[in-house]
């Protein structure tokens, strides 16, 4: 399994890295966002659903919900949210 950090400056760097991640995901294909609360893991979501094709303004936090699904054109996206569970 490759592992990848970046760093981004910019709630715009943000949104540009989530479309260059969903431009090149694969059926099975899982990525892990780990980080605190307004890390950006929501923003980095929507554009990896942006490069998808699907519409950003239906892509919220899970946090309450701890799954989202959003059915793109390509394949089915779980947007799942584990910081209130347990080991």
């Amino acid at each position: 399994m490759e592992q990848r950090e970046y760093i981004c400056q910019s709630p715009d760097e943000t949104f540009r890295l989530g479309e260059k991640i969903g431009g090149s995901l694969a059926i099975g294909d899982v990525v892990l966002l780990y980080g605190g609360l307004g890390a950006g893991k929501t923003l980095l979501t929507k554009g990896i659903l942006s490069a998808l094709e699907f519409d950003i303004d239906e892509v919220t936090s899970p946090s309450f919900t701890l799954v989202n699904l959003y059915k793109t054109a390509k394949f089915d996206v779980y947007h799942i949210d584990l910081w209130r569970l347990d080991s």
